[in-house]
Protein backbone atom coordinates (compact mmCIF):
# COMPACT_ATOMS: atom_id res chain seq x y z
CA UNK A 1 0.00 0.00 0.00
CA UNK A 2 1.32 3.11 -0.91
CA UNK A 3 2.80 5.45 2.22
CA UNK A 4 0.29 8.20 1.46
CA UNK A 5 -2.51 5.64 1.97
CA UNK A 6 -1.34 4.34 5.06
CA UNK A 7 -1.21 7.71 6.45
CA UNK A 8 -4.85 8.49 5.65
CA UNK A 9 -6.24 5.43 7.28
CA UNK A 10 -3.75 5.71 10.18
CA UNK A 11 -5.56 9.14 10.34
CA UNK A 12 -9.21 7.57 9.81
CA UNK A 13 -8.84 5.15 12.48
CA UNK A 14 -6.98 6.93 14.75
CA UNK A 15 -3.77 4.96 14.54
CA UNK A 16 -0.28 6.95 14.38
CA UNK A 17 1.60 6.24 11.53
CA UNK A 18 4.34 4.05 11.60
CA UNK A 19 7.84 4.04 8.53
CA UNK A 20 10.00 6.69 8.40
CA UNK A 21 7.13 9.32 8.39
CA UNK A 22 6.79 8.55 11.56
CA UNK A 23 9.98 8.41 12.56
CA UNK A 24 10.88 12.22 11.66
CA UNK A 25 8.76 14.79 12.87
CA UNK A 26 8.62 18.02 11.50
CA UNK A 27 10.69 20.33 12.79
CA UNK A 28 9.13 22.55 15.06
CA UNK A 29 9.30 26.77 14.02
CA UNK A 30 11.87 28.70 16.02
CA UNK A 31 10.52 31.44 18.18
CA UNK A 32 12.83 34.03 19.26
CA UNK A 33 12.63 34.30 23.26
CA UNK A 34 12.05 38.02 24.66
CA UNK A 35 14.99 39.20 26.61
CA UNK A 36 14.93 38.37 30.56
CA UNK A 37 15.16 40.48 33.21
CA UNK A 38 17.60 38.46 34.97
CA UNK A 39 19.78 37.68 32.10
CA UNK A 40 20.06 41.01 29.57
CA UNK A 41 21.10 40.66 26.18
CA UNK A 42 24.20 41.87 25.05
CA UNK A 43 23.13 45.08 23.52
CA UNK A 44 20.77 45.99 26.46
CA UNK A 45 22.45 48.96 28.08
CA UNK A 46 24.04 48.39 31.67
CA UNK A 47 21.95 48.74 34.35
CA UNK A 48 21.70 51.94 36.43
CA UNK A 49 22.46 50.95 40.23
CA UNK A 50 20.76 53.26 42.45
CA UNK A 51 22.36 56.03 44.04
CA UNK A 52 23.23 55.46 47.91
CA UNK A 53 21.31 55.85 50.54
CA UNK A 54 22.09 59.26 51.84
CA UNK A 55 24.27 59.19 54.94
CA UNK A 56 23.18 61.49 57.80
CA UNK A 57 25.87 64.11 58.74
CA UNK A 58 27.57 63.46 62.46
CA UNK A 59 26.39 65.64 65.06
CA UNK A 60 28.00 69.17 65.61
CA UNK A 61 29.92 68.95 68.55
CA UNK A 62 27.97 71.43 70.84
CA UNK A 63 28.78 74.41 71.79
CA UNK A 64 31.56 75.70 73.72
CA UNK A 65 30.88 78.14 76.31
CA UNK A 66 33.69 80.59 75.84
CA UNK A 67 35.58 82.13 78.87
CA UNK A 68 34.75 85.09 79.78
CA UNK A 69 36.78 88.52 78.43
CA UNK A 70 40.00 88.62 81.04
CA UNK A 71 40.20 92.62 82.54
CA UNK A 72 42.80 94.73 80.84
CA UNK A 73 45.70 94.43 83.07
CA UNK A 74 46.64 97.79 84.92
CA UNK A 75 43.23 99.21 86.79
CA UNK A 76 42.83 102.82 85.39
CA UNK A 77 42.26 105.51 87.95
CA UNK A 78 38.67 107.81 87.50
CA UNK A 79 38.25 110.50 89.18
CA UNK A 80 34.52 110.87 90.88
CA UNK A 81 34.12 114.60 89.69
CA UNK A 82 34.25 112.53 85.90
CA UNK A 83 32.66 109.12 86.77
CA UNK A 84 31.03 108.97 89.89
CA UNK A 85 29.46 105.33 88.72
CA UNK A 86 31.36 102.38 87.63
CA UNK A 87 29.71 99.52 86.45
CA UNK A 88 31.01 96.51 88.20
CA UNK A 89 31.89 92.81 86.61
CA UNK A 90 30.19 89.83 87.57
CA UNK A 91 32.00 87.35 85.48
CA UNK A 92 35.89 86.13 85.91
CA UNK A 93 38.05 83.92 84.90
CA UNK A 94 39.79 82.03 88.27
CA UNK A 95 43.47 81.66 88.16
CA UNK A 96 45.04 78.14 88.91
CA UNK A 97 48.03 78.18 91.31
CA UNK A 98 49.65 74.88 89.87
CA UNK A 99 49.80 76.53 86.54
CA UNK A 100 51.14 79.76 88.27
CA UNK A 101 53.55 76.87 90.35
CA UNK A 102 54.78 75.64 86.65
CA UNK A 103 55.17 79.29 85.11
CA UNK A 104 57.50 79.90 87.91
CA UNK A 105 59.23 76.84 87.46
CA UNK A 106 60.03 77.56 84.07
CA UNK A 107 60.76 81.25 84.52
CA UNK A 108 64.40 82.49 85.32
CA UNK A 109 64.83 85.84 87.22
CA UNK A 110 61.46 88.01 87.71
CA UNK A 111 58.08 87.08 86.54
CA UNK A 112 56.66 88.95 83.18
CA UNK A 113 53.98 92.19 84.50
CA UNK A 114 51.08 89.87 82.51
CA UNK A 115 51.92 86.63 83.83
CA UNK A 116 49.55 86.87 86.79
CA UNK A 117 46.33 88.73 86.44
CA UNK A 118 45.18 90.37 89.34
CA UNK A 119 41.33 90.09 89.06
CA UNK A 120 42.10 85.91 87.86
CA UNK A 121 44.76 85.64 91.09
CA UNK A 122 42.05 87.19 93.43
CA UNK A 123 39.36 84.82 92.03
CA UNK A 124 41.17 81.58 92.94
CA UNK A 125 39.95 81.68 96.11
CA UNK A 126 36.98 82.39 98.06
CA UNK A 127 37.35 85.60 99.50
CA UNK A 128 34.35 86.59 101.72
CA UNK A 129 34.14 89.74 102.89
CA UNK A 130 33.00 90.46 106.69
CA UNK A 131 30.97 93.48 106.40
CA UNK A 132 27.83 94.67 105.47
CA UNK A 133 25.61 92.19 102.94
CA UNK A 134 22.18 92.03 101.12
CA UNK A 135 20.75 88.77 99.57
CA UNK A 136 17.89 88.96 96.77
CA UNK A 137 16.36 85.51 95.29
CA UNK A 138 19.52 83.75 97.19
CA UNK A 139 21.86 85.98 95.13
CA UNK A 140 24.22 87.85 97.63
CA UNK A 141 26.32 91.33 97.90
CA UNK A 142 28.95 91.76 100.88
CA UNK A 143 31.55 94.81 101.25
CA UNK A 144 34.23 94.78 103.54
CA UNK A 145 36.32 98.09 103.50
CA UNK A 146 40.24 98.26 105.27
CA UNK A 147 42.91 100.27 105.22
CA UNK A 148 45.28 99.90 102.04
CA UNK A 149 48.63 98.44 103.06
CA UNK A 150 50.65 99.98 99.79
CA UNK A 151 49.05 103.79 100.40
CA UNK A 152 48.31 104.63 103.77
CA UNK A 153 45.77 107.69 102.74
CA UNK A 154 43.65 104.84 100.61
CA UNK A 155 41.20 102.83 101.66
CA UNK A 156 40.87 99.17 99.89
CA UNK A 157 37.24 97.83 99.20
CA UNK A 158 36.41 94.15 98.71
CA UNK A 159 33.55 93.19 97.42
CA UNK A 160 31.83 89.98 96.67
CA UNK A 161 28.80 88.86 94.38
CA UNK A 162 27.96 85.39 94.83
CA UNK A 163 24.89 82.85 93.21
CA UNK A 164 24.58 79.94 95.09
CA UNK A 165 22.07 78.84 93.30
CA UNK A 166 21.37 75.84 90.19
CA UNK A 167 20.00 78.39 88.17
CA UNK A 168 22.03 81.24 86.78
CA UNK A 169 21.03 85.39 87.55
CA UNK A 170 21.17 88.51 85.33
CA UNK A 171 22.83 90.44 87.92
CA UNK A 172 23.72 94.18 87.48
CA UNK A 173 25.95 96.15 90.03
CA UNK A 174 27.16 99.98 89.77
CA UNK A 175 29.47 101.24 92.01
CA UNK A 176 28.25 104.87 92.94
CA UNK A 177 31.07 106.65 94.63
CA UNK A 178 30.17 110.63 96.92
CA UNK A 179 32.60 113.60 95.38
CA UNK A 180 32.69 115.07 98.38
CA UNK A 181 34.19 111.86 99.91
CA UNK A 182 36.07 110.47 97.66
CA UNK A 183 38.63 111.69 95.04
CA UNK A 184 39.86 109.06 92.42
CA UNK A 185 39.07 105.26 92.81
CA UNK A 186 39.91 102.64 90.70
CA UNK A 187 39.09 98.63 90.47
CA UNK A 188 42.22 96.62 89.99
CA UNK A 189 42.52 94.59 87.43
CA UNK A 190 39.55 96.77 85.70
CA UNK A 191 38.64 97.02 82.55
CA UNK A 192 40.92 100.01 80.62
CA UNK A 193 37.73 101.54 78.73
CA UNK A 194 35.19 104.00 79.56
CA UNK A 195 33.15 102.77 83.31
CA UNK A 196 29.91 102.99 80.73
CA UNK A 197 31.89 100.15 78.40
CA UNK A 198 29.07 96.68 78.88
CA UNK A 199 30.54 94.09 81.03
CA UNK A 200 28.90 90.40 81.38
CA UNK A 201 25.87 90.44 83.44
CA UNK A 202 25.12 86.40 83.71
CA UNK A 203 26.03 85.50 86.60
CA UNK A 204 26.66 81.44 86.71
CA UNK A 205 24.88 79.01 89.10
CA UNK A 206 26.97 78.26 92.45
CA UNK A 207 29.80 80.83 91.56
CA UNK A 208 31.03 84.18 92.40
CA UNK A 209 33.10 86.99 91.84
CA UNK A 210 35.46 89.08 94.22
CA UNK A 211 36.38 92.59 93.26
CA UNK A 212 39.05 94.48 95.13
CA UNK A 213 38.70 98.43 94.71
CA UNK A 214 41.04 101.27 95.92
CA UNK A 215 39.80 104.21 96.91
CA UNK A 216 41.57 107.78 97.54
CA UNK A 217 39.04 109.70 100.48
CA UNK A 218 38.97 113.53 100.03
CA UNK A 219 37.74 114.29 103.99
CA UNK A 220 38.03 112.00 107.21
CA UNK A 221 34.07 110.41 107.12
CA UNK A 222 32.63 107.32 106.70
CA UNK A 223 30.24 107.42 104.41
CA UNK A 224 31.94 106.92 100.98
CA UNK A 225 28.77 105.63 98.88
CA UNK A 226 26.54 102.51 97.62
CA UNK A 227 26.30 99.99 95.52
CA UNK A 228 23.59 99.86 93.69
CA UNK A 229 22.30 96.36 92.18
CA UNK A 230 19.77 94.48 90.56
CA UNK A 231 18.85 90.52 90.15
CA UNK A 232 17.32 89.55 86.82
CA UNK A 233 16.08 93.11 86.39
CA UNK A 234 14.55 94.23 89.94
CA UNK A 235 16.27 96.39 92.13
CA UNK A 236 17.57 95.61 95.25
CA UNK A 237 18.10 97.98 98.35
CA UNK A 238 22.09 99.25 97.75
CA UNK A 239 24.49 98.25 100.25
CA UNK A 240 26.53 101.48 101.53
CA UNK A 241 30.13 101.53 102.17
CA UNK A 242 31.15 102.76 105.21
CA UNK A 243 35.14 102.81 106.60
CA UNK A 244 35.44 102.04 109.90
CA UNK A 245 39.12 102.74 110.22
CA UNK A 246 39.10 101.32 113.90
CA UNK A 247 37.43 97.81 112.98
CA UNK A 248 40.06 94.85 112.67
CA UNK A 249 39.62 93.80 108.78
CA UNK A 250 39.13 90.33 108.50
CA UNK A 251 41.17 87.30 107.24
CA UNK A 252 40.03 86.92 103.82
CA UNK A 253 39.97 90.69 103.28
CA UNK A 254 43.95 90.92 104.49
CA UNK A 255 44.21 88.09 102.00
CA UNK A 256 42.72 89.97 99.50
CA UNK A 257 45.21 93.04 100.08
CA UNK A 258 48.16 90.71 100.12
CA UNK A 259 46.61 88.81 96.27
CA UNK A 260 45.74 92.46 95.04
CA UNK A 261 49.83 94.11 96.28
CA UNK A 262 51.17 90.83 94.59
CA UNK A 263 49.62 91.17 91.44
CA UNK A 264 50.14 95.09 91.15
CA UNK A 265 54.48 94.39 92.28
CA UNK A 266 54.30 91.52 89.58
CA UNK A 267 52.78 94.22 87.19
CA UNK A 268 55.47 96.54 88.23
CA UNK A 269 52.54 99.43 89.58
CA UNK A 270 53.59 102.25 91.78
CA UNK A 271 56.89 100.07 92.56
CA UNK A 272 57.72 103.59 94.83
CA UNK A 273 55.38 102.27 97.07
CA UNK A 274 54.94 98.41 96.54
CA UNK A 275 58.41 96.84 96.87
CA UNK A 276 59.33 93.44 97.80
CA UNK A 277 59.90 94.67 101.65
CA UNK A 278 55.67 95.66 101.50
CA UNK A 279 54.68 92.40 100.11
CA UNK A 280 57.15 90.03 102.01
CA UNK A 281 55.31 91.92 105.12
CA UNK A 282 51.76 91.20 103.83
CA UNK A 283 52.56 88.02 103.12
CA UNK A 284 53.99 87.35 106.84
CA UNK A 285 50.67 88.70 108.48
CA UNK A 286 48.90 86.21 106.27
CA UNK A 287 50.58 83.13 107.71
CA UNK A 288 48.92 80.74 110.23
CA UNK A 289 49.41 77.26 110.55
CA UNK A 290 45.33 77.15 110.22
CA UNK A 291 45.38 78.31 106.64
CA UNK A 292 43.64 76.28 104.05
CA UNK A 293 46.07 74.30 102.38
CA UNK A 294 45.55 76.67 98.82
CA UNK A 295 46.35 79.60 100.72
CA UNK A 296 49.67 78.30 101.96
CA UNK A 297 50.68 77.11 98.36
CA UNK A 298 49.32 80.70 97.38
CA UNK A 299 52.55 81.89 100.08
CA UNK A 300 54.83 79.38 98.96
CA UNK A 301 54.44 80.97 95.03
CA UNK A 302 54.74 84.99 96.35
CA UNK A 303 57.64 83.96 98.43
CA UNK A 304 59.50 82.04 95.70
CA UNK A 305 58.77 85.17 93.08
CA UNK A 306 60.13 87.73 95.73
CA UNK A 307 63.06 85.35 96.00
CA UNK A 308 63.49 84.92 92.08
CA UNK A 309 63.28 88.92 91.39
CA UNK A 310 65.95 89.55 94.66
CA UNK A 311 69.12 90.95 92.92
CA UNK A 312 71.69 87.82 93.13
CA UNK A 313 75.17 88.57 95.35
CA UNK A 314 77.73 88.84 92.20
CA UNK A 315 80.00 85.86 92.68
Amino acid sequence: MPLAACALLAACDGRKPSGPAAETPAPAPVVAAEPSAATPSADAPAPIEPPPAPVAPPEPPAPVEPPPPPFPRAGRRFAVADAPDLPLPVVCRRGKLDAYSRLLNETEGRLSPDAIRPEELLNAFDLRPAGAAAIAKGTSLAVETLACPWKPSAVLLLARVENPGDTPREVGATLHLDGAAISRYRLIGSPAGEPADPLPATLPPKSGISLLIELEPRATGTAMGEIRWSVDGSPVAPVALVRTPAAEPGNDARFAALLGAFSLWLANDQPEVIDDAVVAGLARECADEELPDDRKQALVLIARALDRAAPKPEE
